[in-house]
C-alpha cells in the first residue's frame, strides 16, 4: 500500500499501514482526534480561536469566543471483492462561532484555507489522501437570555480520504 505524504511516518505509536496480523481499523474517533490535533497545532487558528477548539458542540452559555467545534458525521468504507481497499471517505462538519459576525468569517476563511487541497500528510496517526470543502452555510442563534446578543455560525462541510489499515489473516 503507498505511504502518504511520499513515505513520511506517522508519529510514534501509531498502527503500521498494512502490517501483518489482525490490524483493528482506525475508526472515526482516530479521525476526530488527529484532526484535532492538526488543527491546534496550525498556526493561523492559534490566533484566531487560541486553544477554543472542540469537539461535537460548543456549551455557549458562558463561553468565549471566537471558537471552533468539529464532527465527524459519516464514514464511508471503501471496499474491494476481497474486503477492505485500505482508505474511507469521511465527512466532516467543523463551525466557527462568535457573538461578531465577522469572525465566523475570518475563522472559517482560515479553516477552509487550511484544510482545502490537504493531502498526503498525517492528522496524527491518520494518513490523509485528500481534503476538499463541499458545502458552507451560514446560522445564528438567539441566547433567550434577555442580552439581545446573537450568536453567529458558518459550518463548513468537508470531504476527507483517508487511508486505513487493511486486515490481514
Amino acid at each position: 500500500m503507498p505511504q502518504p505524504n511520499g513515505g513520511n511516518l506517522p508519529q510514534a505509536g501509531c498502527p503500521a499501514l498494512g502490517s501483518g496480523g489482525m490490524t483493528p481499523a482506525l475508526s472515526d474517533s482516530t479521525l476526530e482526534a488527529g484532526l484535532d490535533k492538526y488543527l491546534r497545532e496550525a498556526a493561523c487558528l492559534s490566533a484566531l480561536v487560541a486553544n477554543r477548539i472542540y469537539p461535537g458542540r460548543i456549551a455557549r452559555q458562558n463561553s468565549t469566543f471566537p471558537a471552533i467545534a468539529y464532527k465527524v458525521v459519516g464514514v464511508e468504507q471503501a471496499t474491494v471483492l476481497d474486503g477492505s481497499a485500505g482508505v474511507a471517505d469521511a465527512t466532516i462538519e467543523l463551525e466557527s462561532w462568535s457573538t461578531l459576525f465577522a469572525d465566523v468569517v475570518t475563522v472559517a476563511a482560515a479553516l477552509r484555507d487550511l484544510l482545502t487541497g490537504f493531502g498526503g500528510g498525517w492528522w496524527g496517526c491518520v494518513g490523509v489522501a485528500d481534503v476538499e470543502v463541499i458545502d458552507w452555510s451560514d446560522d445564528e442563534e438567539d441566547p433567550k437570555d434577555g442580552s439581545g446578543n446573537v450568536w453567529f455560525c458558518r459550518t463548513l462541510v468537508v470531504a476527507v480520504k483517508f487511508y486505513q489499515p487493511i486486515p490481514r489473516f
